[in-house]
Parts: structure tokens; C-alpha cells; sequence
């Protein structure tokens, strides 16, 4: 063979050998702080009861997590919005404590207990540190109570 021909040769194995590597390098399993940063940090809202008689006591808690590991960020600000019929909104604000539970380090609980002393239906969320982390809303049903003289 001549040396054109061993050059040609060459550069089309170095060709496919870059497409090869290339192609390998996209398929590598990634590591634990990559998923981390690529996983979105969602709050999750719970509540004991969602539908009742009036007055309607309710324990809610929010959490904290990633797909794949706790959340490290510190909580500073812990928002409950109460939603309800008509004009009804309520705000309760905690600030300047870590509501995080640290002894565990697994998740971030958050709690709050809440009497309804009127009938309707509500929306309840979490905001947290002003916003950065927001729940979708949990709906309480609270229904009149009949038997009760007015």
C-alpha cells in the first residue's frame, strides 16, 4: 500500500474511534451529585383529614425531597397559605428557626395544626424560604354541621 492510502485508512479509523467514544461517554451511568443537581427539590403537603364537620381540626405536615437524596439547603422561612370561601385567607408565617429535622438528616418535616371553624372548601400550601420551594395545595372539604342550632 502507499502512504496516501495508509493515511486515508487512518483518519477514517480515527474517525469512527472519536464517533465510538463519543457515543460511549453519553451513555455512562452518572454519579450521585449528578443526579442530586439534575433531580428537582419538591415540598409535599399531607394532611390527617380532608373532609369533616365544622369545626374541622387538621394536622398538616410538609416535607422535603429529592428523587434521589435529602435536601441539604436550611429552612428559614416556613409560609402555610389557608385558601378558603369567599374573601377567606390566612398566612402563618414561621421565622428564624430550622423546622428541619436534624437528628434524622433524612427528610425535612414541617408541621401545622389548624381548626376550620367555618364550613367550606379550602386550599392549604407551603412556601418556603420566600418562595424558593413551593407544595401544590391540599383541599379540606368542611362541612356544615346539621345538627347544630343557629
Amino acid at each position: 500500500m502507499d502512504r496516501t492510502c495508509l493515511v486515508k485508512r487512518g483518519g477514517r479509523v480515527l474517525a469512527a474511534s472519536l464517533i465510538l467514544v463519543g457515543l460511549v461517554g453519553c451513555n455512562q451511568k452518572k454519579s450521585d451529585t449528578d443526579l442530586f443537581e439534575q433531580s428537582p427539590v419538591r415540598v409535599y403537603v399531607t394532611a390527617d383529614i380532608t373532609r369533616g364537620i365544622e369545626p374541622l381540626m387538621v394536622q398538616f405536615s410538609g416535607y422535603l425531597e429529592t428523587e434521589e437524596t435529602t435536601v441539604v439547603d436550611e429552612i428559614s422561612e416556613i409560609k402555610w397559605i389557608i385558601d378558603g370561601p369567599g374573601t377567606f385567607k390566612r398566612e402563618i408565617v414561621h421565622e428564624s428557626y430550622n423546622y428541619q429535622d436534624e437528628s434524622a438528616n433524612v427528610d425535612n418535616f414541617f408541621h401545622m395544626e389548624y381548626d376550620f371553624s367555618a364550613y367550606g372548601h379550602y386550599k392549604v400550601w407551603i412556601e418556603l424560604n420566600g418562595g424558593q420551594y413551593s407544595s401544590k395545595p391540599v383541599r379540606i372539604n368542611v362541612e356544615k354541621d346539621r345538627n347544630q342550632r343557629y
